[in-house]
């Protein structure tokens, strides 16, 4: 079945935003948990800057965002919004609030618009297989193909 130029358009921008979508939760996630862990053990004046409870919050946020991080592929759309409150935690952790709010942003901008324009386009596409299928079976009717 030859695909129609509307649905390469479609599966494209699907493509696109769900890329771009899960690359702003990963590489978010992952920047914020290889600085926690460069600066875990980081003296500054002779004062190490993380505490024992902010090394074991590191280390515990570390371990949940691993297995959310799993568990995202295989629940696909539940585990998003908790992968990005533990993006955000170690943010401030890390890089106060500062890190914070960059966590937030990305957040927002992702949640409210890059992952609804893919969940959009995705639902297009879903629709537009149907069209082409339903499509393609009135193009062969009877066994004769018409044109």
């Amino acid at each position: 079945m030859a695909k129609s130029d509307r649905y390469k358009h479609l599966k494209k921008l699907t493509v696109i935003f769900g890329i771009i979508s899960w690359a702003a939760l990963f590489v978010l996630t992952t920047v914020y948990l290889i600085a926690a862990g460069i600066n875990i053990n980081a003296v500054k004046d002779g004062v190490q800057i993380f505490t024992d409870e902010a090394k074991l919050l590191v280390v515990s946020m570390s371990i949940t965002a691993i297995i959310g991080t799993i568990l995202t592929f295989f629940l696909k759309e539940g585990m998003r919004t908790f992968m990005w409150i533990v993006c955000v935690v170690i943010g401030s952790i890390v890089f106060g609030a500062v890190g914070m709010y960059i966590a937030l942003g990305v957040w927002l901008i992702d949640d409210y618009v890059i992952h609804k324009l893919f969940l959009y386009y995705k639902n297009k596409l879903s629709i537009r297989k149907e069209i082409e299928y339903d499509y393609q079976g009135e193009k062969i009717e009877d066994g004769v193909e018409q044109e």
